[in-house]
């Protein structure tokens, strides 16, 4: 969920010869400068500890200082990512607790950010 308005979130596609496996796909991700969140809300089927990961394409004028808030089954954590590194790979966040359902996830804000935020992906792997 992107919220901030058209206006401030762009979605852009890329497919400049990329593959997983050796099949060419298409890669969207929303960028933003103005003030927006991007909410990833999963659906988690089995209560218990999952390591959270973000990951971020290359972009001219990436930012640094990009928020990420962490809804989990013990409150919230706050991460900050700098998209100027480690682009093109999954970063972890931290390993959390999350109950069963769609009440916990990831928020990414461009609040206190400098440059364009990206919101690309975020990963719950189960480490229970």
């Amino acid at each position: 969920q992107l919220n901030g308005g058209d206006k401030h979130w762009s979605v852009y596609k890329s497919d400049e010869g990329r593959t997983y496996g050796g099949v060419e796909f298409w890669h969207p991700f929303a960028s933003a400068t103005a003030p927006a969140n991007a909410v990833f809300t999963p659906t988690i089927g089995i209560a218990g500890p999952y390591e959270v990961f973000e990951w971020h394409g290359a972009i001219a004028g990436a930012a640094t200082g990009v928020t990420h808030t962490i809804r989990h089954a013990g409150g919230q954590t706050t991460k900050t990512v700098n998209q100027a590194d480690n682009a093109g790979r999954w970063n972890s966040l931290g390993t959390y607790t999350f109950s069963a359902g769609s009440s916990d996830g990831v928020t990414i804000t461009t609040t206190g950010a400098s440059g364009t935020v990206i919101a690309d992906a975020i990963m719950f792997a189960y480490r229970g």
